[in-house]
């Protein structure tokens, strides 16, 4: 009983921190009603203001386009000698003048084949339409365009008080013994002394200008267009939104909410202000929905919680009694005395977490190895290409910033090392690491010369010990020369009593030219059978030994004599076959120049020896590969990982040696040759797709033909019956 009643403590605890838990979601939900409102407004505002100013700005262009009808008549040369005319008589020649000169107009003012337009002249009272001439402006009103708002007087006064252009507002106006509810656009006419000598009024109708405000008006949106002095010229939309323009003078854009309309502000360049009502339920609709949404979510959640509380605490005992039982059994578990089931749960879960640091160790211990693997490779120069040095660094986890980058080799106690460390090491020092006993590498990142200084200064205040700093080098790859020569300037600095010694304070006294690095990059280019990186060493030994310097006899036999030693490095390594032994290589010579000839020529056939000794054994490599590859392509779990422990090579280095081997991709080879003995089986027409799949190492059919689409274009069958 006791254990009973133990474990269901343990789920009492539970149940009571859950039941704390449930106010998160009411919480939550308040939260997310009041976030939603927030960003539905921000959103209806964004996306209404993008409508009415995206209406505004068709609006406007309709204006324009009016504006520039206008603009081709007002300098009009016949329109001048009209306005010069009075009324002609029955039969006068003016007539046929009068008559032409209207065609011209409606040429002109015409916009579409509805268009309404006037164009009224001050002077003489001419009135020209779409339709006829007509003479008298108060004939005109009465018989042709009748404002059901405005007597003749008014109208007349309107069309006439200003010299600009402006708006009637809309009304209902008998046009042609039709009544139309319109919009009359009133564009004064200029003379050419800037006399207004009449005016063209269009008509747009109430239709037409919902036209150009079709998106805002949709959902109950009422759209009002304003004059710049507050008159209202035009509502549109069936919903009654009340706006108040009053305190709008000198606003451009904005926003309004009451308690139930929100509206949205413009102002055009005219100085025309438009408005944008819309109620607020329809408004913030979505925002009201989630926060529906929201609360009877969070009521189901807390009815949810609820029930897979009492589940779990109902439900669950007996598995969470055998994780107790199974953490009693682990090693290093120690029990103390009688423990409740929550203190036993909570020793075992410490264990675990004893169990997982030491992981951690291990892994640590792993990463640091492989940081020094990858930093061995650098300094011996192992990386057939920057791009593989640095993508090695990058995935060791290497710091390598700086724009160069040199090594130093510092011969000190461990405890000094240590010490120097602590107290703060120059930010140009990427890092450090041990290579032997007593001596220490470090990699400094050089900007200029003054962080080549800095390190300088930092490793003389030691007081004791020898260090060497090679030269600085943009490429990864050249590290490996920096590390030679940083140990060349470090026995130089032994034997010459010295603390630092950077290596270019060695080659400035040196009279032959022959550098480690050059060295170092003979050996690596015949290695790899580069016969170009031989022809750029001897190259540059003969610009410096022979067109630069004149060497003596006993520099040019020691030159030769360097060269010599590393023909024999590279023959000893093993490469080439047992039978190939090197010929005499310090023989006489009459100049240097015969000596660096006779030399690079034995440099170039040891090259090509050893590039066809490696090519060989590509080739051999690439047929092992093919051969397990056809050998095992209907293997469903074929991989990277499977290949590389078969041939007893990490993922990583198995994907690059397959690469540089095949000159393709593990993936790209695989497919091609599964899908190579898929089209022999198709063609064969003995077996189905399903079959097919199976036996060319796919999963299923349907993976297996989205790789046949995607390599051939077509499907499966689409090709089988094309190949018949």
């Amino acid at each position: 009983m006791d254990k009973k009643f133990g474990i269901r403590s343990i789920f009492s605890l539970f149940l009571i921190s859950y039941l704390i838990v449930l106010i998160v979601p009411a919480l939550l939900a308040g939260y997310l009603y009041g976030q939603s409102l927030t960003m539905s407004r921000e959103r209806y505002i964004e996306g209404e203001q993008e409508r009415l100013t995206r209406s505004v700005a068709y609006f406007e262009r309709h204006l324009e386009q009016l504006d520039s009808t206008v603009l081709k008549l007002a300098y009009d040369r016949d329109l001048q000698q009209i306005l010069q005319m009075e009324k002609p008589a029955p039969g006068d020649r003016q007539v046929m003048r009068i008559v032409r000169f209207n065609e011209r107009v409606r040429d002109i003012l015409s916009i579409g084949q509805d268009s309404s337009y006037a164009l009224i002249l001050k002077g003489n009272e001419f009135v020209f339409t779409n339709t006829s001439v007509i003479y008298g402006i108060y004939f005109f009103y009465d018989n042709t365009r009748h404002y059901g708002g405005m007597s003749a007087p008014e109208w007349i006064t309107a069309s006439f008080s200003t010299s600009k252009r402006d708006f009637l507002p809309m009304q209902q106006i008998l046009w042609m013994n039709e009544p139309v509810k319109a919009l009359t656009y009133n564009h004064p006419v200029y003379g050419y002394e800037r006399q207004i000598v009449g005016t063209v009024q269009y008509l747009i109708t109430e239709e037409e200008l919902a036209s150009f405000f079709q998106e805002p008006l949709e959902d109950q949106g009422q759209v009002r267009l304003y004059g710049s002095d507050g008159e209202l010229l035009a509502a549109l939309g069936s919903a009654s939104c009340e706006t108040d323009v009053s305190s709008l003078a000198n606003f451009e854009r904005g926003y309004n909410e009451t308690e139930n309309t929100v509206t949205l502000y413009q102002r055009s360049e005219e100085g025309l202000l438009f408005t944008l009502s819309r109620p607020k339920e329809v408004a913030f609709a979505d925002a009201y929905r989630l926060g529906r949404l929201g609360w009877m979510g969070a009521f189901l959640c807390v009815v949810l919680e609820l029930g897979l509380g009492v589940f779990f605490a109902w439900r669950y005992s007996r598995p969470i009694r055998h994780v107790l039982l199974n953490l009693r059994q682990m090693p290093g578990t120690r029990w103390k005395g009688r423990q409740n089931e929550y203190r036993q749960l909570a020793s075992g879960v410490r264990s675990l977490i004893q169990e997982n640091h030491s992981m951690q160790d291990v892994l640590r211990d792993q990463k640091e190895r492989e940081k020094r693997g990858v930093i061995d490779q650098l300094l011996k120069g192992n990386f057939p290409g920057e791009k593989e040095a640095a993508e090695a660094v990058f995935r060791a986890g290497i710091p390598m910033g700086g724009a160069k980058h040199c090594i130093l080799v510092w011969e000190a106690d461990k405890e000094l090392v240590s010490a120097r460390m602590e107290q703060g090491a120059p930010p140009s020092i990427g890092w450090l690491y041990d290579e032997m006993p007593g001596r220490y590498i470090m990699m400094g990142e050089i900007g200029d010369e003054e962080d080549r200084q800095e390190l300088r200064r930092w490793l003389e205040e030691t007081g004791e010990g020898s260090a060497g700093i090679g030269k600085a080098y943009e490429r990864l790859q050249d590290l490996g020369f920096s590390y030679q020569q940083a140990l060349y300037s470090l026995k130089q600095a032994r034997r010459q009593g010295r603390e630092v010694l950077c290596y270019e304070e060695l080659s400035l006294s040196q009279q032959m030219y022959y550098p480690e690095e050059l060295r170092y990059k003979l050996v690596q280019g015949v290695s790899h059978g580069e016969a170009g990186v031989v022809e750029e060493v001897f190259c540059a030994l003969y610009k410096e030994n022979v067109e630069k310097h004149l060497l003596s006899g006993a520099l040019c036999r020691i030159l030769q004599s360097h060269l010599a030693a590393a023909y024999m490095e590279i023959w000893q390594e093993g490469i080439l076959p047992e039978q190939n032994t090197p010929e005499q290589l310090l023989e006489p010579f009459v100049s240097t120049e015969e000596m660096l000839m006779k030399m690079k020529g034995r440099f170039l056939a040891l090259c090509e020896e050893t590039g066809r000794v490696r090519q060989d054994q590509k080739s051999d490599s690439r047929k092992r590969l093919i051969d397990y590859l056809e050998g095992h392509f209907d293997d469903e779990q074929l991989g990277v990982g499977m290949m590389a422990e078969a041939f007893g090579f990490s993922e990583s280095y198995f994907s690059q040696f397959f690469r540089e081997t095949t000159g393709e991709a593990f993936s790209t080879c695989l497919e091609r040759i599964r899908m190579d003995r898929a089209k022999k089986y198709l063609k064969q027409g003995e077996m189905e797709v399903e079959a097919i799949a199976r036996a060319c190492g796919y999963t299923n059919a349907g993976s297996f033909r989205r790789a046949f689409k995607r390599v051939h274009g077509i499907s499966p069958s689409t090709w089988k019956q094309e190949n018949r």
